[in-house]
């Protein structure tokens, strides 16, 4: 009878232990849902709703769209319908493009299958091409961003030694200080500007690293975030971040002059070579052919 009573009392508590599991669990999904709609409210300003469904339809599929609105991010377009706005770009100029090309066809009355061929050839070149030409735009970016970094923190290192907290190093440089590096001042007046906005601190550095786009940015972001929560040293790790972005300057400058070696190589094989064995190799290939035409007699 004692042991039925206590398995009863032990079943009991099981089952009261899993409701209130399931009651917390349930409570905890709504919060984190609840955050959610917040956090996206806050990150994205309104934006007209029929541009992004627009912009959806012109994309081709969710993957390109996520590849896209990185592309556009890292070079510096913040819109909530940049996506529209490039995929709106990309379509018009490709069909501009084959309507060019039709008409051209048509005037030099051309008959091949690759002449009617040629409009939808060149559509489907300029749909492709407008995405690597915002690759291109978003290395480019990439590129400067990481020339103007170092300068960056040696202005926000020599402010916190100074004594001026890490938001007002922000503030400052978004205003003031930061005239030397335009991108990375930009970039640091929408950190700024999201802030105002009453975004976290902690979702805001990670949209500025992500903005950036460069290797590094998050773990940088990550220290910011850190002294910011703990009150942690930031000089030491500045510097470090600095030094260590000057040498992969450094780095990547020597890897492109490495590069450039080889491509010279390459084009005096393609057009040096050839005409210096003609220079040399022409007054004797002359002579032979002189003296076997008069052997031939």
């Amino acid at each position: 009878m004692l042991e039925s009573l206590l398995l009863a009392l032990l079943a009991l508590s099981s089952l009261a232990m899993i409701a209130l599991g399931g009651v917390r669990l349930v409570g905890e999904q709504k919060v984190a849902e609840r955050l959610d709609a917040i956090q996206t409210a806050v990150e994205a300003p309104p934006s007209s709703d029929w541009k992004v469904r627009v912009g959806k339809l012109l994309v081709l599929g969710p993957q390109d769209r996520e590849e896209i609105s990185q592309l556009l991010f890292a070079a510096g377009r913040r819109e909530p319908d940049a996506v529209f706005q490039f995929a709106a770009l990309r379509l018009g100029l490709a069909l501009l493009l084959a309507l060019a090309t039709a008409l051209a066809v048509w005037r030099l009355n051309a008959a091949s299958p690759i002449a009617r061929l040629a409009p939808i050839l060149m559509f489907g070149a300029a749909f492709i091409g407008a995405k690597q030409v915002l690759g291109l735009m978003a290395g480019a970016r990439r590129r400067r961003v990481s020339a103007e970094l170092p300068y960056t923190l040696d202005v926000l290192l020599m402010m916190l030694e100074a004594g001026v907290s890490l938001d007002q190093c922000f503030r400052t440089f978004a205003e003031t200080e930061g005239r030397a590096a335009p991108i990375m001042q930009a970039a640091v007046a929408g950190l700024v500007a999201d802030t105002q906005r009453g975004m976290p601190y902690d979702l805001a550095l990670t949209r500025w690293a992500d903005q950036l786009g460069i290797e590094g940015a998050r773990e940088l972001a990550a220290v910011f975030r850190q002294s910011l929560a703990q009150g942690t040293e930031l000089s030491g790790a500045l510097r470090a971040f600095a030094h260590e972005f000057s040498e992969r300057r450094v780095f990547t400058a020597k890897a492109a002059i490495a590069r450039k070696n080889v491509q010279m190589t390459v084009v005096m094989m393609l057009f040096l070579l050839p005409a210096l064995m003609v220079i040399l190799a022409g007054p004797a290939f002359v002579r032979f052919s002189e003296v076997a035409g008069v052997l031939s007699k």
